[in-house]
């Protein structure tokens, strides 16, 4: 049929569809009064430009509510409508239709799909009690709000995209079998650039074990008490920015990684790159950038880079190998620093594996720490080092001298001094050609500027 439209003296009407209603041209026009419509297993359908209006649809026991023919070029849309989807209940969007600025409840089984091209445009989506919204194919949440509570989830696939949508994560797991979470982004999806807010609610990136190589992009994720963000399979945390406040969490699987990605930790709030052996299966993993009060745990055998997004940051908490509750293999983790950011290490730190910092180069500051550490007691030459320094100075001076100079802040005298005065001190004896190092403060809160 082409369309109903119900005008300013019109009253509250209800009707029941069984067996299948299609608006094929116009749809719904609401200018007075109200139209509910209740699905109970039977067929809606708005094809081409239809516009469900300001209808409310309750779709029940099997039916389907759809916009749009699969693969098609419709452009139907959802209006101003709301809809609750119930017990087995559907409501899809395919083709290039969108759900408009309707409201949408998923609960107990029922769930919004959109396939194709479709949008979901600046919709409110609430998924509780067994909800779910679906996106697949090439999909987009455009500017959406979705809300997760009690068991609800959303989950992305193919090649869907959370678009720049709002997404809090409430759900206490959710019904998506392998993996008890509130959002989940698997296949080749990605998070966009949306805001995601996980508060005892789990966002998974990846299936674990599997093939996924899903991204959180550029997405704002916010882990509070409760909350979690768990990468799997391939996945990347790509160029996300991610806060992990008190009780919040991170974790990294398989051969995910951190990518270029921030991370903020606050409190208590940890990340475990522990259980990841990196894309290449070597152990190397990376993250843009770390800071905060909270833990990282390297994990053993891994070598963690951080600073490709020239970020300079602050790490006042712990950096340590593998995590106390034993869920990852114990063993030394080591730390490498690039870009040309400032990383400064404040906190007391455990992790056993050395720091390297990389510039062209690389060189292992602990390392070098030690070599000059043995060759020197309170500034002065030790008589027995001196002959074990000189036959291992000879080859290494300059490119220590200039590594040195090139991190650390250095004044007329030769002295290099970090640029907080905390960790190292280098001294150079120009007339004895010597190169000494003292140590002030805690050996492992090394800062470099790599340049």
């Amino acid at each position: 049929m082409g369309g109903w439209t119900f005008n300013s003296d019109a009253s509250a009407y209800t009707a029941t569809v069984t067996v299948s209603l299609a608006f094929m041209q116009g749809g719904i026009t609401v200018n007075g009064g109200s139209i509910a419509m209740l699905n109970d297993g039977g067929f809606i359908g708005f094809a081409n430009s239809a516009t469900a209006g300001a209808a409310s649809f309750a779709t029940q026991s099997g039916g389907a509510t759809v916009f749009g023919m699969s693969a098609g070029t419709d452009t139907a849309t959802a209006g101003s409508a709301s809809f609750l989807n119930v017990k087995g209940g559907t409501t899809a969007f395919q083709a290039m239709t969108n759900a408009g600025t309707a409201t949408f409840a998923n609960r107990f089984g029922g769930q919004t799909v959109l396939v194709d091209s479709s949008s979901a445009a600046n919709a409110t989506i609430t998924n509780s009690k067994g909800g779910l919204t679906l996106f697949l194919g090439s999909a987009m949440e455009a500017s959406a709000a979705i809300t997760n509570s009690f068991g609800g989830a959303v989950i992305f696939a193919e090649s869907s995209n959370a678009g720049n949508a709002t997404i809090t994560n409430a759900s206490f797991g959710g019904p998506f079998v392998g993996i008890p979470v509130g959002i989940a982004f698997l296949e080749g999806s990605a998070a966009g650039t949306a805001t995601i807010v996980n508060n005892n609610g789990l966002t998974a990136f990846g299936s674990p074990g599997g093939p996924d190589t899903a991204t959180a992009d550029h997405a704002q994720i916010t882990n509070n008490v409760g909350g979690g963000t768990q990468f799997n399979a391939f996945a990347t945390a790509g160029f996300a920015t991610i806060t992990i406040n008190s009780g919040g969490a991170v974790a990294f699987f398989d051969n995910s990684t951190g990518g270029l990605a921030q991370f903020i930790t606050n409190g208590t709030g940890t990340v475990d790159f522990g259980s990841s052996l990196g894309p290449n299966s070597d152990g190397q993993i990376s993250a843009g950038s770390i800071a905060g009060s909270g833990t990282y745990y390297i994990g053993s055998g891994n070598r963690l880079t951080v600073g490709g997004n020239g970020l300079s940051t602050e790490v006042s908490g712990v950096i340590a190998d593998t995590t106390p509750c034993g869920c990852s293999p114990p063993g030394p983790g080591a730390l490498a620093k690039t870009g040309s950011g400032t990383l400064t290490l404040s906190g007391i730190n455990t992790y056993s594996g050395g720091t390297t910092f990389a510039g062209g180069q690389r060189h292992d500051a602990q390392a070098l720490e030690r070599l000059y550490l043995d060759a020197c007691a309170d500034g002065r030459w030790r008589s027995d080092a001196r002959r074990r320094f000189r036959q291992r100075q000879h080859a290494r001076r300059r490119d220590l001298r200039r590594r040195l100079a090139g991190r650390y802040r250095e004044d007329g005298r030769g002295h290099a001094d970090h640029d907080r005065g905390q960790w190292l001190y280098g001294h150079d004896d120009h007339r004895e050609r010597h190169l000494c190092a003292i140590r002030r403060g805690q050996r492992r809160g090394v800062s470099g500027r790599h340049r």
